[in-house]
């Protein structure tokens, strides 16, 4: 029986040959994820199962819109098969290290967590890579599971009655490890705060709470200490008010 909430393809039988790539697509459709206050916080996938004579060969990636992520390459282990193995961030193990026949929970080599605050529906790929000759194998069933949760929300209007702007820009890099710089462009002066929130509305921290003049400003945001996940920050100038998401991996 699949885990509850998995998107499933079953009884592929596709081929994976020396020095070419496999693909299967799972098209998800999470009936009604764009309400409002739902957002996509986690991913697993699960291989069940590829039958190959010798799993050191392989690189296997996911791919959606347009990230992707390597979740297996080249293990240590030479042996054969993955039989019913989940890949999730909160494993305990790396998958490079472990042995075959994997099974079991195992933490990708590159992290399922890029793909947080996606919308998840839409074309998911899985790519398998045999790019060592002498062994081959099959792909046969292949699962993802979306998670999702619902956040506070810290959105308020614009209710000044200047026609004057004030643009809030993506921050840079998103995802981010380290540090990510907050930029945005004012045509008001005045008293201008700039906080960040997690997702159940809980203020993390001030990044800047003072009187600035029109212009472009910017902000270090260093999330280093913070767990991985979804991330608010809300720019205040004047009574303008306007919020975007950020996401620590």
């Amino acid at each position: 029986m699949h885990p509850p909430g998995t998107f499933w393809k079953d009884n592929l039988g596709l081929p994976i040959n020396d020095n070419e790539e496999t693909q299967s697509i799972i098209d998800v459709n999470v009936e009604g994820f764009a309400r409002e206050g739902y957002y996509l916080t986690g991913v697993e996938l699960y291989i069940d199962s590829i039958m190959h004579s010798r799993v050191s060969d392989l690189e296997i990636s996911l791919q959606h819109n347009d990230v992707s992520q390597t979740l297996v390459y080249h293990v240590a282990d030479q042996g054969e098969n993955f039989l019913w193995t989940k890949l999730s961030d909160e494993a305990a193990r790396i998958i490079t290290d472990g042995t075959a026949p994997f099974s079991g929970d195992y933490k990708p080599y590159e992290p399922l967590s890029a793909f947080n605050g996606m919308n998840p529906n839409g074309e998911w790929t899985l790519a398998i890579v045999d790019n060592v000759p002498g062994h081959s194998g099959t792909l046969h069933a292949w699962g993802i599971k979306p998670m999702f949760e619902k956040v506070f929300s810290i959105d308020g209007p614009y209710t000044g009655n200047s026609d004057k702007k004030v643009q809030l820009f993506q921050n840079v890099p998103n995802p981010f490890t380290g540090t990510t710089t907050i930029t945005w462009l004012s045509e008001l002066s005045g008293q201008t705060v700039l906080k960040v929130y997690n997702l159940n509305g809980q203020e993390i921290t001030t990044l800047i709470n003072k009187n600035l003049a029109p212009g472009k400003h910017s902000v270090q945001f260093d999330g280093s200490r913070l767990g991985k996940g979804v991330y608010y920050y809300q720019l205040r100038v004047g009574d303008f008010i306007q919020t975007k998401k950020c996401i620590v991996m």
